[in-house]
C-alpha cells in the first residue's frame, strides 16, 4: 500500500482538500462512492443487457451475491432463448456466478439467509435453500393456511435466521432458524382477527432471544412478538394509511411511508423524524442507509418522468432542506448495509455513506484541523518542502496528545474510503506523524495495513466482494473464507487465512480441501488429479483425506478415491472409508498394518457379514487370523470350534473340543461318549502324515483309563478326572499290586514310570515294609536315590539309612549330612582322599551353624 509516491499535485486528491463530492445535510455530509463502473449484467442465453424491472431480486448484505429470476407477474418479450425458469446467481460486479433451472412452482419472492443460502419461496409458502452452487441444501413444506391465502410478503431478519410471511388473508407466520432446524415450524404471530383493516406491510427485528414484526394495518402500527412462553399483540402509533415498512440496521428505528409523508420511530415509538415528501405515491423502495438515514426510491414509472429518484433522510431531519436528493436514468434497486446503502443499477453499482468524522476533519476546506496539518505536511515532505516541519510544530502546539490524536483518526479515515490512491496517501501521512511520538506503537498501523490489503483483493471485479473494513471486520476471517471458497476463490482464500492477524489453523485447511474437492470436480485426467492434490496436501498438517476421498466417491471416481484415501494420516478413519467403500482386503491391510488391534477386531467384526468375503480374507492374512482366534478363545468358544471347522484346522478343532468336553461333562459315560464322537468326527479326518495314528491313539487311551476308572468306582474307589499316573498312584496306595500291574501292561506304562509312582505310592501311603520289599526284589532302574527323596519327604530319617547305604560313595555324603549321620559322612569323606567332599562337609556345617561337625571335622583332621 505504500509503494508509489505521494505528490501534492496529484489531480485525484485535490478534490478531497475542499470537500467536492460531499453533499451536506443539516450537520452531516453524504457521499457516494463507485464500486464497479460497469456491470456485467447479461442474460444468461440470449446475451442482452438484463432489463431490471422484468426481475425479482434479493442482496446478500456485507458486499454479497445478488440473486435474480424473472418476475412472474411481468410480461416479458418471448425470444427462442428466452427462459423464465431460471434462477441466476450474479457477483456484485454483475458477472453471473452460477445460473440453474427452476422446476417449482411460482416463485414469491427470493431472499437471503446466513452464509449466502438462497431462499426460493412459492406463491403457497413451500420454500427451497440452494448454496452458491445452486445446490439444493434444504425444502420447507408449506402448511394449509399458506397454501390455501397465498403468499404476499416475505421478509428475512437481519441476521438471516428467521423467516417472516405475510399472506395475503393478514396472517403472519415465523419460520425461527430455519436452516438449523431439521423440521421447520410455522409458528403464527397475533393471530390478526380485524377483516377490515387487512396488513399491507412487515418488517422484522429480532435478537438471540426474541422475534419481533412490525406491521402496518388500517392507519396504525402493530407490534407482533413471540418467545418462548407467549405470544403478544401490541396496539401501536397512529400512522395513516401506512404502506411501507424498513427497520434500521441495528433494530434501534423503525421508519414508514404513509400519507405523503416518512416517519421514523425510535425503539421505544416516540417519533424522531417526520418528514413530508410531497407525494402520495407509494415508494418503490424503502431502504435504510445503515443507523443514520432512509432512503426512499421512486422508479421513473411512478414518478413518470425520465429518471428515478431517491430522497435519502438522516434520522435527524429537522427541516425539508435537510436531504439528499439522487436521480438515476433506468431502474435501481436498493441493499442496505451495517454501514452505507448499496445501489444497483443496470450499469452501475455505488456505495453511499455519510462521511465519517475522521474524513471531514482531515478533507473539508476551511478547516485547520490536526489531521488536515498532519496530511499536508506529508505531501510537503515528499516534495522536499522544509514547510512540513512548521506543520509538524503547529500540532505539537495544541497539546501533548494532539499528534496522537491525528495519526489515529487519519488511520480511521483511511479505512473509510474507496480509493486506494487516497488511502495510500492517508497511511503514508499517519506513518509519518508516528515518526514524531515515540509513544505510537505500529501494531495497529500494521495491522490495519494488512487488513486494508485484503479489503483491496476483495474488491477486485473477478473477486467482487466490495465490504469496508467495518463489514469485514463485523463478518470475521471465517465468514469472508467461506464466500471466497464458493467463488472459486482458493489462492486468496488461502493466502488471507495464512497471513492475517486472525491466523485460523482450521479455516485453512478447509480452503485446501475445497481446493481438491474443486479439483476432483475439474476436467482433468484422474493421474493427474491425484498427483496434483497429493503434492499440494501431503506434507500439510490436519488434512482430511477422508472429506477429499468421499467427494471423489460422489463423483464415480472409486479409484481415484482410494489413491486419495491413501495419504490418510488417521488410520481408523481410513480403514472405516475402505470399508464403506468395499474395499475389504485394503481395510484389513491397513488395519494389520497399524499395528492396532481394537482396529483388526474391528474390521473383522464388519466382514463377518460377508461370509465368502470374510473366509477368504482371514485366511490370506495370517495375523487377523490369529488375532480373531485369540479373540473367540477368550469369548466365544463355540463359535471358535465353528472357525476351526470352516477352515480345515483339524488339530485345533480336536483339541479344543476336547477340552470342552472335560468343562461340559458331568459324568464319566457322557465323557466317553463324547471322546469318542470326537476321535471319529474329527481326528479320522486329519491326513496320515499330520500324526493321526498317534491322536488316535491317545484318544482310545483315554477312553481305556475311563472305562478303568469307571469299572474301579464300582468299588468305592473315586478316580474321576486323574490321569494314567495318577489312577495308578491312587490304587497303589491302597495297596493293590496285581492291579496295578494289570494298568501297567494295558496302558504301557514305563519301567521307570512305574517304579518312580511305585516307590512316591508306598512312602505315601507309609507302606515301609512293602517299600523295602520292593526295593530288594529287583535292581532299581531309576537307582536307589528316589527311594531315599520318597523317605525325607516323609521325614523318616531312618527309613532312608537302608537306601542310603545303596547309594554312590559320593552320593552318600550329602544324604548323611541331611539325616544327621555326620560320623559316616566324615569317615567316607577321608576315604575318597578329595579336598572337595571335606570342603562339602566344611561348607555345610557353616551354613547351617553346625559346630559340633566342625570339631568332629577338625579332630579327623589333625
Amino acid at each position: 500500500l505504500l509503494m508509489e509516491p505521494l505528490r501534492a499535485s496529484d489531480a485525484t486528491l485535490k478534490p478531497h482538500l475542499e470537500g467536492k463530492g460531499w453533499i451536506p445535510c443539516g450537520d452531516r455530509y453524504y457521499r457516494t462512492h463507485e464500486v464497479y463502473e460497469q456491470l456485467g449484467w447479461y442474460h444468461e442465453d440470449s446475451n442482452q443487457s438484463i432489463f431490471l424491472p422484468d426481475y425479482l431480486y434479493a442482496v446478500h448484505p456485507f458486499g454479497g451475491a445478488v440473486a435474480l429470476t424473472r418476475n412472474p407477474l411481468q410480461f416479458a418479450r418471448v425470444t427462442d432463448d428466452l427462459d423464465g425458469n431460471f434462477v441466476s446467481i450474479y457477483s456484485p460486479a454483475g458477472y453471473r456466478i452460477k445460473s440453474f433451472k427452476w422446476s417449482g412452482g411460482r416463485i414469491a419472492a427470493l431472499v437471503w439467509g446466513m452464509d449466502e443460502h438462497l431462499v426460493i419461496v412459492q406463491d403457497d409458502g413451500a420454500c427451497q435453500v440452494h448454496n452458491m452452487k445452486g445446490e439444493v441444501v434444504k425444502t420447507i413444506p408449506t402448511i394449509r393456511e399458506l397454501r390455501d391465502e397465498g403468499v404476499l410478503q416475505v421478509v428475512v431478519s437481519r441476521d438471516g435466521k428467521h423467516l417472516v410471511f405475510l399472506t395475503k388473508m393478514s396472517h403472519v407466520f415465523v419460520v425461527a432458524d430455519f436452516l438449523e432446524a431439521i423440521n421447520a415450524q410455522f409458528d403464527e404471530l397475533g393471530p390478526w382477527e380485524d377483516d377490515e383493516m387487512p396488513i399491507s406491510a412487515i418488517a422484522v427485528r429480532s435478537s438471540d432471544t426474541y422475534i419481533e414484526v412490525v406491521a402496518s394495518a388500517g392507519g396504525c402500527l402493530y407490534l407482533l412478538s413471540s418467545s418462548v412462553s407467549q405470544k403478544t399483540f401490541f396496539d401501536g402509533v397512529v400512522a395513516d394509511h401506512s404502506a411501507c415498512i424498513a427497520v434500521s440496521w441495528d433494530g434501534s428505528q423503525v421508519a414508514h411511508f404513509h400519507g405523503g409523508k416518512m416517519v421514523i420511530f425510535a425503539h421505544t415509538w416516540d417519533d424522531i423524524v417526520t418528514f413530508n415528501v410531497h407525494t402520495n405515491v407509494l415508494p418503490t423502495q424503502l431502504c435504510w442507509c445503515g443507523s443514520n438515514a432512509v432512503a426512499i426510491y421512486w422508479d421513473e414509472e411512478k414518478l413518470e418522468d425520465t429518471q428515478g429518484s431517491i430522497i435519502v433522510v438522516p434520522n435527524n431531519a429537522e427541516t425539508a432542506e435537510d436531504r439528499v436528493v439522487m436521480k438515476y436514468f433506468g431502474r435501481v434497486f436498493l441493499s442496505s448495509e451495517l454501514d452505507g446503502l448499496r445501489v444497483f443499477g443496470e450499469k452501475e453499482h455505488e456505495f453511499f455513506e455519510q462521511v465519517p468524522e475522521s474524513a471531514l476533519h482531515t478533507f473539508l476546506r476551511g478547516l485547520t484541523t490536526n489531521e488536515s496539518l498532519l496530511y499536508i505536511s506529508r505531501m510537503l515532505f515528499d516534495e522536499q518542502n522544509p514547510n512540513c516541519d512548521d506543520l509538524i510544530r503547529k500540532i505539537g502546539e495544541h497539546g501533548p496528545g494532539a499528534l496522537h490524536e491525528a495519526v489515529y483518526s487519519l488511520l480511521n479515515a483511511a479505512q473509510c474510503e474507496w480509493d486506494f490512491r487516497l488511502v495510500r496517501a492517508l497511511l503514508k501521512a499517519a506513518r509519518f506523524g508516528m515518526d514524531f511520538d515515540e509513544n505510537l506503537q505500529s501494531d495497529e498501523f500494521c495491522s490495519l495495513c494488512k487488513t486494508l490489503r485484503i479489503i483491496k483483493h476483495l474488491r477486485d471485479p473477478f473477486i467482487a466482494l466490495p465490504m469496508t473494513v467495518q463489514q469485514y471486520n463485523t463478518m470475521g476471517l471465517k465468514s469472508v473464507v467461506t464466500r471466497l471458497i464458493a467463488r472459486g476463490a482458493f489462492w486468496l482464500a488461502h493466502q488471507i487465512c495464512e497471513h492475517s492477524d486472525e491466523q485460523d489453523h482450521q479455516a485453512t485447511i478447509e480452503v485446501l480441501v475445497e481446493w481438491a474437492r474443486a479439483v476432483i470436480d475439474s476436467n482433468m485426467d484422474d493421474k493427474e488429479k491425484a498427483r496434483s492434490i497429493i503434492d499440494k496436501l501431503r506434507h500439510k498438517r490436519g488434512i482430511n483425506f477422508v472429506a477429499i476421498s468421499r467427494h471423489a466417491r460422489t463423483q464415480n471416481k472409486k479409484q481415484l478415491a482410494i489413491t486419495l484415501l491413501q495419504q490418510e494420516p488417521k488410520a481408523q478413519a481410513m480403514v472405516t472409508e475402505l470399508l464403506d467403500m468395499g474395499e475389504d482386503d485394503a481395510a484389513l491391510e491397513q488395519a494389520i498394518r497399524s499395528g492396532d488391534t481394537d482396529l483388526v477386531f474391528f474390521v473383522i467384526a464388519k466382514l463377518k457379514a460377508k461370509v465368502g468375503s470374510f473366509s477368504r480374507i482371514v485366511t490370506e492374512y495370517p495375523e487377523a487370523k490369529d488375532l480373531y482366534v485369540q479373540f473367540l478363545r477368550a469369548t466365544d468358544t463355540h463359535e471358535l470350534l465353528n472357525f476351526y471347522q470352516t477352515h480345515d484346522m483339524h488339530h485345533q478343532h480336536g483339541n479344543l473340543a476336547i477340552r470342552e468336553a472335560y468343562k461340559e461333562s458331568t459324568s464319566i459315560l457322557q465323557l466317553r461318549s463324547s471322546l469318542l464322537r470326537i476321535r471319529d468326527e474329527i481326528f479320522q479326518n486329519i491326513p496320515q502324515e499330520e500324526g493321526k495314528k498317534f491322536i488316535v491313539q491317545s484318544i482310545d487311551d483315554e477312553i481305556n483309563l475311563l472305562k478303568f476308572q469307571q469299572d474301579s468306582s464300582k468299588n468305592g474307589l473315586i478316580l474321576n478326572g486323574l490321569s494314567v499316573s495318577g489312577t495308578l498312584m491312587k490304587i497303589l496306595q491302597l495297596p493293590d499290586e496285581k492291579q496295578a500291574d494289570k494298568m501297567k501292561k494295558d496302558f504301557k506304562i514305563p519301567d521307570k514310570r512305574f517304579w518312580r509312582i511305585k516307590i512316591q505310592a508306598f512312602a505315601r501311603a507309609r507302606h515301609w515294609a512293602l517299600l523295602h520289599k520292593f526295593a530288594m526284589k529287583h535292581k532299581s532302574p531309576v537307582g536307589y536315590k528316589p527311594f531315599v527323596k520318597a523317605c525325607m519327604i516323609m521325614n523318616e530319617h531312618d527309613e532312608a539309612q537302608n537306601y542310603i547305604a545303596k547309594l554312590p560313595k559320593e552320593e552318600r555324603i550329602t544324604w548323611y549330612l541331611k539325616t544327621s549321620r555326620y560320623e559316616e559322612a566324615i569317615d567316607i569323606a577321608l576315604s575318597l582322599k578329595d579336598d572337595y567332599y571335606i570342603d562339602e562337609i566344611r561348607n555345610f556345617g557353616q551354613v547351617n551353624g553346625k559346630k559340633d561337625l566342625l570339631q568332629m571335622l577338625s579332630r579327623s583332621l589333625a
